[in-house]
């Protein structure tokens, strides 16, 4: 190729210019130099007050320990609860009546919310080829999944709950200051709202003026007796400082009728406490879907844990764990994953007539209202409680504070024996309304285990047994005992049952409609219930007889 030619080819071969270049070709450089001048830009916006962390392939330990420590620094509001990432907010749950209220709930941090607050808390920085240097980007995604992985090695803080009024610590000294509290695990946001100072060393005095104030508050609720009262009024003092106290009973409140405050006094209590009206959760059909609803409602922190309006027995081995454990392994829904959450939510059920199944009558406290009214719905508060406690909930909070400071500065006296799974509560709260002169609220456990059908249903079957000599004198067989009750007589007019009271009782717990107790649903029953003392009874399995279990009914001394 000559001279000539190869001038002339690279003169064709140059660089066109922008304008030269077809539409779809400067479309694309357009682009090109679009994002040049974005990555320009974002070096020049880097924040200089943020710490630099430059991301490098090879070095991801390296990297996700600076996140770390820059989300620390920061403040993202994340910590660690039940061994998972959490962050509370604040969110709109239904309470009683179709209304709504708020409440602080917590979840778990998605993996975008992750990497957004990474990228907040520092200057990832990786390195760009074409300008020979490092660019600012977004938290690289692997970063925050691989920190998101970190279970139980995060140094996030750990998070017991979060709190919007003062509460007491363990020690007796008081948590008002907002913010975290390293020495309790607690978040307290005052929610802009400000509280009365409480007295350094309050006196006995001071409490029964505080007592007093709190009584006037609930005394147009119709308490059927002064323990009832006294119930309401450890509702109070109990949700004051539920989230640093081990276990709490569950507060229960039955009337027999609708209309009688119950659901009422509860939004009092959680008005006090919070600043909202309770959160409910409704009874299911199925005691596995109402114990998804209350595991839900312990994973994501609820202050109350509500059950409002319940027609069945309540019950269940969660609500019972709940209630007696500090904290609760729970399945996370549609992982295979157990956390050991807090247990510290304030327990509450309402119903008419209620009835407490199970295990749950040692765990209750019951309080019972009674307007002895047709429409109790009609009538009117002359002082709306719920109105006051709103209104003037700083004060409420300081008087229920008052009362256990003094309590606590006093030595604690204990006026009554210790409460098995509820040493702290009977300790504080029990014991300082005692000290005050007031009802012991532990007195209504008898009025739950009254409730437990199950418990009246054995009850009953003991009654009728032990007025049978020829039960009382030997062990029998199922097939026996159903005989026993079967046993007719020649009446005038016909024959009858010997023992018809007996076999009612026996009906109740393992009849099967008209073909009379079913053999195999009374042993079962027998064996559900041997061993369980009721009234100074219980029944006992006393060995065999050709393979077959053979029953008795014996006296049991009390200790």
């Amino acid at each position: 190729m000559s001279e000539e030619e190869i001038r002339s080819t690279i003169a064709e071969a140059r660089t066109p210019t922008h304008a030269e270049l077809p539409e779809h070709e400067r479309a694309t450089v357009s682009l090109t130099a679009a994002k040049a001048a974005r990555r320009h830009a974002a070096r020049a916006e880097r924040d200089p007050d943020l710490p630099d962390i430059r991301v490098t392939d090879g070095e991801l330990p390296r990297v996700v320990d600076e996140a770390e420590t820059a989300l620390l620094k920061s403040g993202q509001g994340l910590y660690q609860r039940g061994g998972m990432l959490v962050r509370p907010y604040i969110e709109r749950v239904p309470c009683a009546a179709g209304s709504m209220t708020l409440s602080y709930r917590m979840s778990r941090p998605s993996i975008p919310h992750l990497r957004e607050c990474m990228t907040r808390s520092a200057n990832f920085l990786q390195f760009d080829a074409r300008s020979s240097d490092y660019v600012l980007r977004d938290c690289p995604r692997d970063i925050a999944e691989a920190y998101a992985a970190r279970e139980g090695q995060w140094k996030v803080p750990p998070l017991r709950a979060v709190i919007t009024a003062p509460t007491l610590r363990p020690d007796g000294s008081l948590l008002n200051v907002p913010g975290y509290d390293a020495h309790t695990a607690l978040l307290f946001d005052p929610c802009a709202q400000s509280f009365p100072a409480v007295s350094g060393t309050p006196t006995r005095d001071d409490a029964l003026a505080a007592i007093r104030y709190l009584r006037e508050l609930i005394a147009s609720y119709p308490f059927v007796d002064p323990q009832s009262e006294a119930v309401a009024l450890s509702g109070i003092l109990t949700a004051t400082v539920r989230r640093t106290i081990g276990t709490a009973p569950m507060h229960a409140i039955t009337s027999p009728v609708p209309g009688s405050g119950k659901t009422h006094l509860v939004d009092v209590i959680c008005s006090i406490a919070t600043g909202q009206r309770a959160s409910v959760i409704s009874q299911s059909r199925l005691e596995e879907e109402t114990e998804k609803r209350i595991a839900a409602a312990i994973i994501a922190g609820d202050p109350f844990i509500s059950l409002d309006n319940c027609t069945a027995p309540v019950g269940g081995s969660l609500l019972c764990v709940a209630v007696t454990q500090e904290a609760v392994r729970i399945r996370i829904l549609g992982q295979s994953f157990n956390a050991d959450v807090p247990s510290n939510a304030m327990i509450f059920a309402t119903g008419n007539n209620l009835q407490i199944g199970d295990d749950m009558a040692r765990r209750t406290l019951m309080c019972a209202l009674d307007p002895q009214l047709e429409r109790p719905e009609l009538r009117e508060f002359e002082n709306d409680p719920l109105t006051r406690a709103t209104a003037q909930r700083p004060r409420y909070i300081a008087a229920a504070l008052l009362i256990l400071r003094a309590f606590h500065f006093a030595g604690r006296p204990a006026r009554a024996p210790q409460l098995g799974s509820f040493s702290e509560w009977s300790s504080l709260v029990r014991n300082a309304l005692l000290w005050l002169d007031q009802a012991d609220p532990a007195e209504t456990m008898e009025r739950a285990r009254e409730a437990d059908a199950k418990l009246r249903a054995l009850g009953a079957v003991m009654d009728q047994w032990e007025q049978i000599p020829v039960l009382m004198e030997r062990r029998k067989k199922v097939s026996e005992i159903i005989a026993v009750a079967s046993e007719e007589e020649g009446m005038p007019g016909g024959l009858r049952f010997r023992y018809p009271d007996f076999r009612d009782a026996l009906m109740a717990v393992a009849g099967e409609g008209n073909s009379g107790v079913n053999s195999r649903r009374l042993g079962k029953w027998l064996a559900a219930n041997r061993d369980r003392v009721c009234n100074g009874r219980r029944i006992v399995a006393d060995g065999t007889h050709a393979g077959i279990v053979l029953w008795k009914l014996e006296l049991v001394e009390s200790p």
